[in-house]
């Protein structure tokens, strides 16, 4: 029955207790007639209860399905219902029910935020499957354009020291030529990897045979920067651990700092299928990760640490890492930690504390001119810089534009734009709907189940075990369309996306390249949608940068967006701070 209450009798002069428990609903209701009702309950539970878990897929013969979960959310539901109860379950409409079901309230909250405490509850735990489970879904399968997009296209490499000086360097044919141990080559092969990428050609034998020296490596999103920096490293570690001394289980060979936990995560899980069956214990570390759970895990062994910088500094500081023992310090996405100063503290806490000679290896797709200026001051005077030279947009992505006014809806232009359905199978393609703001990205995701697209969304106001789920259950298949803001756009693997859709424009040009990057990987065709307002400052200077990139890559480019580039390419700065 759907009554959670007790009915024991009470002591005398006392106030009923009443019994809370967590309560979850499903509505099933029909996509047309009933998504107002839902709209309406989904409002009135939001209001009433202290926590909700807003989440709306859909089914091929059931609608959609919008899972509520709170403690007083049956009160909410009962409240906007004059019927009877049958049988545990709600009567809706004709043919619709609620269906109620206890939550224990534990589980619950060690996945949501506790708003009675203000904080997030760090009792989440991170799982990471094993043997042959690994390597579902880690099939690289090569698109029609691979061997133009990935080596036809690429100029070559551009490699200087500090002084900006040519520097010879070394490549490999194939994956063996590298020396790198059997085992490393077998899960290559489990992963369909029989051949090595441009950037991979020479970052893996630069990382194995050059202990003395930092490197700075910037190549485009997909180019396989994860493989050659990771490969190297696992094969240093089994080397490292052949002549092993006296060594404490929690201090590791190789540190990996990553911009965001949902890259951390995801790092972790591609290292994993490349160390698998050689030895090498690989960690994990992030905010949410249960900080108790986490030293634990880590004490128990760990030869190469993943981590971000927040949780990494509390680890060190507490003395649950030693870095002592730390050879090489990588950094993913460095650019990004060094704009927000992050690798600035990573050096300070680390002062002192690492051997002098760690070897720092920083990569990227983006390293602006701001971001080449400080790199100096944190690496040693003999460090080299890489870049592959090729457009930073790859070429298979078509990029389009649309021009929206400041007041126009721009609720249903995702559903309505033609390019948002397969031509010929009329069906949504796997797409990434960029926004800002949470609210409007869980509404963009409840909006399009609505309409019967399975969806979901991913963003910082949700717990780290939902941001997991949202992105492993899009690359599994189980969504269509994952609406994200910016945690999703760096670094992050989406296989066999085929669609980006900037319904909130992103604020730079580099946001903007790490957006679109996420589609069009391994010689794939794909496009980008981009939603843009004429009269807004900040998006005429991302139009003066887009402009020539569209120029470099031979596409059209609508005469509004050009106007919108002319404006900041022909005022003065004086012109321009009038408007910031």
């Amino acid at each position: 029955m759907l009554n959670n209450y007790s009915n024991e009798r009470q002591p005398p002069n006392s106030k009923p207790k009443r019994e809370r428990k967590n309560v979850s609903f499903d509505i099933l209701a029909a996509p047309a007639s009933d998504a107002p009702t839902i709209r309406k309950l989904a409002a009135a539970a939001a209001s009433d209860a202290p926590t909700i878990r807003k989440h709306v897929s859909r089914s091929k013969s059931e609608g959609p399905v919008l899972n509520l979960k709170a403690s007083r959310a049956r009160d909410a539901f009962i409240k906007h219902n004059n019927d009877r109860e049958i049988g545990g379950r709600v009567k809706l409409a004709e043919g619709h029910i609620i269906e109620a079901r206890n939550v224990d309230a534990l589980q619950f909250f060690s996945t949501h935020h506790d708003y009675r405490r203000g904080k997030i509850r760090e009792d989440y735990i991170p799982t990471f499957p094993k043997g042959d489970e690994l390597y579902k879904n880690s099939t690289l399968t090569p698109g029609a354009e691979f061997q133009k997009a990935m080596y036809d296209d690429v100029v070559g490499l551009y490699c200087v020291n500090a002084k900006n000086e040519p520097v010879t360097i070394e490549m490999i044919g194939n994956y063996r030529e590298a020396g790198v141990s059997e085992q490393l080559l077998i899960n290559l092969s489990k992963m369909k990897i029989t051949q090595p990428l441009p950037i991979q050609c020479f970052l893996i034998p630069f990382l194995l045979n050059c202990p003395d020296q930092d490197i700075v490596a910037s190549a485009p999103t997909g180019s396989g920067k994860t493989i050659a920096v990771m490969l190297p490293l696992i094969e240093l570690s089994i080397r490292a651990k052949k002549f092993e001394c006296a060594r404490p289980p929690h201090a590791p060979y190789v540190i990996i700092v990553g911009a965001t936990r949902d890259l951390v995560h995801q790092l972790c899980l591609d290292s994993l299928r490349l160390a698998n069956d050689t030895g090498i214990k690989i960690k994990c570390a992030y905010g949410e990760y249960q900080r108790e759970a986490n030293a634990r895990h880590i004490r128990e062994g760990c030869d190469i640490l993943i981590s971000t910088t927040g949780r990494f500094v509390d680890l060190v500081d507490k003395e649950d890492v030693l870095v002592q023992h730390a050879r090489y310090l990588a950094v993913d996405e460095a650019d990004k930690l060094v704009t927000d100063e992050l690798i600035q503290d990573l050096k300070l806490v680390l002062e002192n504390r690492i051997r002098p000679d760690v070897v720092h290896a920083l990569f990227s797709a983006t390293f602006n001119e701001a971001v080449l200026g400080i790199l100096p001051k944190l690496l040693r005077n003999n460090f080299i810089r890489v870049e592959l030279q090729t457009e930073s947009i790859s070429p298979t992505v078509r990029q389009k534009f649309y021009n929206i006014e400041p007041f126009d809806r721009k609720e249903e232009l995702p559903y309505d734009i033609k390019e948002f359905m397969h031509p010929e199978q009329y069906r949504v393609p796997k797409t990434i709907i960029y926004g800002e703001g949470r609210r409007t990205i869980d509404y963009l995701a409840i909006y399009l189940s609505m309409k019967g697209i399975r969806s979901i969304s991913m963003h910082g106001g949700r717990s780290q075990s939902q941001r997991n789920d949202a992105w492993s259950g899009f690359i599994n298949g189980k969504y269509q369309v994952l609406c994200a803001s910016n945690v999703a756009a760096r670094g992050m693997n989406f296989p066999d996306v085929v669609q980006i859709i900037n319904y909130d424009a992103p604020i730079d040009f580099d946001t903007y390249v790490h957006r679109i990057g996420r589609a069009g990987r391994l010689g794939f065709k794909a496009q980008a949608i981009t939603f843009l307002n004429p009269t807004d400052t900040q998006q005429m200077i991302l139009a003066s940068h887009i402009v020539p990139a569209l120029k470099k890559l031979g596409q059209k480019c609508p005469l509004w967006l050009k106007t919108m580039a002319n404006f900041i390419t022909f005022g003065t700065q004086d012109d321009i701070n009038v408007y910031l």
